[in-house]
């Protein structure tokens, strides 16, 4: 004779309020409903085949993918993302959790959301999207580019950084000429990062990447120009 409720937390009822009488609210035995007495082994079989309910979903994605809770709950709320976050990590099984939940909480619905039609990314070419951009093939920028040309015409990865020349530069070798010519160029930010001001390097960084077209590693790119110029990482 109470109102309950339902805590997801604690995984179990609560009391509410109490209520008056039975008679308040017609309390009467059924005279047609038989006893219901369940099989076990056939119960056991309705769990098993039940799917994965959302509180346990979002304490894996935490507790053994790793996610944020925002992360999870955004996966866990939105069917289409979760589905595709499922999706790109079976076709990449040692690819990381974290990236990929990036990835699709924001760039992939924020296409998504963006668009008037039906948006279809292949899992399998999200992964590889990701993985070139945690290596370094290409940038986050660049990524972003790619994977909206993806979302328009469905071609694979590699056509469409080829296609568009956003392959990353990170060989010195090749990238030496043109920071040597970019330091030539500005005597006035190298004298800079030589008295300690930090944001030269980030000048003549951006230099470098104008000069490649976006293309060149910034980081390699800050590494090789402290190390042209004599000066510590700060």
């Amino acid at each position: 004779m109470e109102t309950r409720g339902w805590s997801d937390e604690r995984g179990e009822t609560y009391h509410m309020r109490s209520k008056e009488t039975s008679d308040d609210y017609r309390y009467f035995p059924e005279p047609d409903l038989p006893p219901l007495r369940v099989d076990a082994v056939w119960l056991a079989g309705i769990r098993v085949g039940l799917a994965e309910l959302p509180a346990a979903r979002r304490a894996r994605y935490r507790d053994v993918l790793g996610l944020s809770a925002y992360d999870a709950a955004v996966l866990v709320a939105d069917a289409d993302a979760g589905r595709v976050f499922e999706a790109t990590l079976a076709a990449a099984p040692g690819l990381e959790a974290k990236p990929v939940a990036n990835w699709v909480t924001g760039d992939y619905l924020r296409i998504r959301n963006a668009s008037s039609d039906t948006v279809t990314v292949d899992p399998a070419a999200l992964a590889d999207l990701v993985r070139r951009v945690a290596d370094g093939s290409i940038n986050r920028s660049s990524g972003r580019a790619v994977l909206e040309a993806h979302v328009a015409n469905g071609d694979t990865i590699e056509a469409i950084v080829q296609r568009l020349g956003l392959a990353q530069i990170s060989d010195t070798a090749s990238l030496g000429p043109v920071i040597d010519e970019i330091l030539a160029a500005n005597p006035a930010a190298v004298a800079d990062v030589r008295t300690g001001k930090p944001q030269a390097i980030g000048f003549l960084v951006g230099q470098v990447m104008k000069a490649t077209r976006g293309q060149a590693n910034a980081a390699v790119v800050a590494a090789a120009i402290r190390d042209r110029i004599g000066v510590a990482e700060s």
